[in-house]
């Protein structure tokens, strides 16, 4: 049975999908990553999913800024480094690799909410001070997709065919099958 377990849940901390919605879900974060190494492989992951989703736009009047918009980037960057090592949040609208390293500090720095807590209202109230992390924690801590409602419908669509209604046709068929469903959303109140 140990070998079993060890075979399928050895690699959980390499599944990018799992460690970034625990990385993500505020009531766990890196408590149950066994290593840093899991904690730097979430970091590069989310880093390279806000490049992704947020890639820079350059326009011409600010390449044309040029050396002044250079210097208020590097007086930025010093200024969220010092903000960061003081614990507050950074005032500048730059958008940087160092004010997102600043958000997800600040993230893994809060405390951790109480089991029974919902993720997506802790998201819903915290959006506004982590936006990056919140847009992947929308994207991550999402319900899975299911089938089961589809193979419920065909599994009910098997059962109104039988020896006495073999000749049902399909127009009636389906509509016995809308009637079924549905009704119960009228409260049976026919």
């Amino acid at each position: 049975m140990l070998a079993s377990l060890n075979r399928r849940f050895t690699t959980v901390e390499e599944n990018k999908l799992l460690v970034l919605a625990c990385f993500l879900d505020p009531r766990f974060k890196t408590v149950f990553f066994s290593d840093e190494a899991t904690h730097q492989r979430a970091t590069d992951w989310l880093e390279d999913e806000v490049a992704i989703d947020s890639p820079a736009v350059v326009s011409a009047a600010q390449q044309q800024e040029g050396d002044a918009a250079q210097s208020e980037g590097l007086f930025c960057e010093e200024y969220a480094q010092f903000v960061m090592e003081k614990g507050a949040r950074s005032a500048c609208g730059v958008d940087s690799g160092v004010d997102f390293k600043l958000e997800m500090n600040m993230y893994i720095s809060e405390p951790l909410p109480g089991r029974g807590c919902n993720p997506l209202d802790w998201w819903k109230l915290n959006y506004h001070r982590f936006p990056r992390l919140g847009k992947l924690a929308l994207k991550y801590l999402c319900a899975p997709p299911s089938t089961v409602p589809s193979e419920r419908l065909f599994s009910e669509a098997g059962g109104l065919y039988d020896e006495k209604r073999n000749r049902l046709r399909p127009e009636k068929a389906e509509m016995v099958l809308m009637c079924r469903g549905n009704l119960p959303l009228l409260d049976f109140k026919y």
